[in-house]
């Protein structure tokens, strides 16, 4: 069970968006990412499994609007699954990535 989900999402060191769990969603969405408020929405009841998988979808379409990369619906789907298998299917390098980005935090702490 999710104990807790961040309640933002940084996507460069000044700017984030709000991410929260919303109850009466419309089906069938699973989230939404409003780039002009800043905020990402998760729909609530949803397993672990699926409300992760769903923030990852929301992140990816945040990135996209704050790089202006303007994909679109399936490029961001195939990039959700895409990911998620990657990270899924080895987690030594989940692992390489929490030590790299552990490594740069110890560095601007400097």
């Amino acid at each position: 069970m999710i104990k807790k989900l961040p309640f933002k999402i940084r996507y460069e060191a000044k700017g984030s968006y709000g991410v929260s769990v919303v109850s009466g969603f419309p089906e069938p969405l699973d989230g939404t990412c409003d780039p002009n408020k800043k905020e990402i929405k998760l729909r609530a009841g949803m397993g672990d499994k699926a409300t992760v998988s769903a923030l990852l979808h929301e992140v990816i379409h945040m990135i996209s609007f704050e790089r202006s990369l303007e994909l679109t619906e399936s490029q961001v789907l195939g990039l959700e699954i895409g990911l998620w298998k990657v990270l899924e299917l080895n987690p030594s390098f989940k692992k390489l990535l929490d030590e790299a980005s552990k490594n740069v935090r110890r560095a601007k702490a400097r």
